[in-house]
């Protein structure tokens, strides 16, 4: 898989719950200075002559500080923690999609949802992977405050409720006006 793959989503009845929870005041975010530890990014030089992109601001690439709220930590390294009071929600609501997709899935590696808002000095995302290892990704759009997502033959400009697959490095723009908040997964 080279492409972003755009799935459909069934909005079932969990998801429509999980989803007003995760957007409602009492869902618990924590800060996090940058999107993810510096060893997974690809270095900005290879990064700037792969990722050619015309919505990229390369100028203006950079970590951007974000809310996460992790129910299912990375393998690497060990041990790795779960929220046992939500991890169960995001495993179903997955498990929908998955299932209504007819996307075989061996392992979910990582589960978190991520809140990232406007950030007037960051345009574009560090190009990065979630893992070291070979992965797939899945991203589920919870709010309609775009900043595409792009890999290094495809983009996705996203809408509420979007979801898409991608392995590889990878890269976001930061949103304009709105905050962005995402369900994020990796699997095998």
């Amino acid at each position: 898989m080279n492409d972003i793959i755009q799935l459909r989503n069934p909005k079932t009845d969990h998801y429509r719950n999980f989803k007003s929870y995760i957007l409602s005041g009492k869902f618990p975010w924590y800060f996090h200075e940058k999107q993810q530890p510096d060893k997974y990014h690809q270095d900005d030089a290879v990064a700037k002559t792969r990722f050619v992109h015309p919505r990229m601001n390369l100028d203006k690439l950079g970590h951007v500080s974000m809310h996460a709220h992790g129910f299912l930590g990375r393998p690497e390294p060990l041990p790795r923690f779960e929220d046992v009071e939500y991890l169960p929600h995001a495993w179903k609501l997955l498990e929908e999609i998955f299932i209504y997709n007819r996307i075989p899935v061996e392992c979910v590696l990582r589960i978190a949802a991520n809140k990232v808002s406007p950030d007037p000095d960051i345009d574009t995302t560090h190009v990065h992977v979630d893992h070291h290892f070979p992965h797939k990704n899945i991203l589920v759009y919870l709010t309609d405050a775009g900043g595409e997502t792009i890999i290094e033959n495809d983009y996705h400009d996203p809408q509420e409720d979007d979801i898409i697959i991608f392995e590889g490095y990878h890269t976001h723009n930061v949103p304009k006006s709105k905050t962005r908040i995402v369900l994020v997964a990796t699997y095998f």
